[in-house]
């Protein structure tokens, strides 16, 4: 610590997720497929320490071993900038994310892409027991990009607004209203959510 200041680290190993019809985490009661390993950090940095503002790095690299036809296995390297940040009553987040592949055919081939995804969101508290919540995400290099081409519900675009009321110390309710794009697709949905926290 620094001060007020914190910095925090994590730092992580193990296996990897596979590609079979989706992305697969490895799973640990029936550790079957064939997962390959993973490593991630992240880094980051609070100007009081278990506060809301927070600024840091992250990054990760995995070997996923891919049951599609046409790829044998994907070597992808991931960073990322984050940000959250309060000011009164309004609280801003962001993320940069950068992803680059390199895929691997079955007849030995290689592939390479990458590609850049965002996101930006504000929470409004107008009440204790009020908050408005809009959020943008957006993929840069997605339309053509082979790895994202496994994944035919990945979403390269969302607009989304929320209003969320706060019941009790814990219990929300929010109603939450987005606009999608996939791939080859585009469509609405209005979603309604209920949280609670049991003692």
């Amino acid at each position: 610590q620094f001060g007020e200041a914190g910095v925090y680290y994590t730092i992580g190993a193990g296996a990897g997720p596979q590609i079979n019809k989706g992305l697969e985490a490895f799973n640990l009661v029936e550790p079957n497929g064939s997962h390959r390993p993973g490593a991630s950090f992240r880094i980051g940095y609070q100007p009081v320490s278990y506060g809301i503002d927070e600024f840091g790095v992250s990054g990760a690299y995995n070997q996923i071993h891919s049951d599609e036809l046409t790829v044998k296995n994907v070597n992808q390297f991931v960073a990322s900038a984050y940000a959250n940040k309060q000011i009164d009553s309004v609280r801003m987040l962001g993320e940069v994310v950068y992803v680059n592949n390199s895929l691997e055919s079955p007849q030995g081939g290689k592939t390479y892409d990458d590609f850049l995804s965002a996101y930006g969101q504000v929470e409004w508290e107008l009440h204790p027991r009020w908050t408005l919540v809009g959020r943008v995400e957006g993929t840069f290099g997605a339309s053509h990009d082979p790895y994202l081409a496994m994944f035919p519900k990945f979403v390269e675009d969302r607009f989304m607004g929320a209003v969320r009321y706060q019941v009790s110390h814990n219990m929300a309710l929010k109603v939450e209203a987005s606009r999608d794009h996939l791939r080859d697709d585009h469509f609405g949905q209005v979603m309604f959510q209920w949280s609670a926290v049991f003692p």
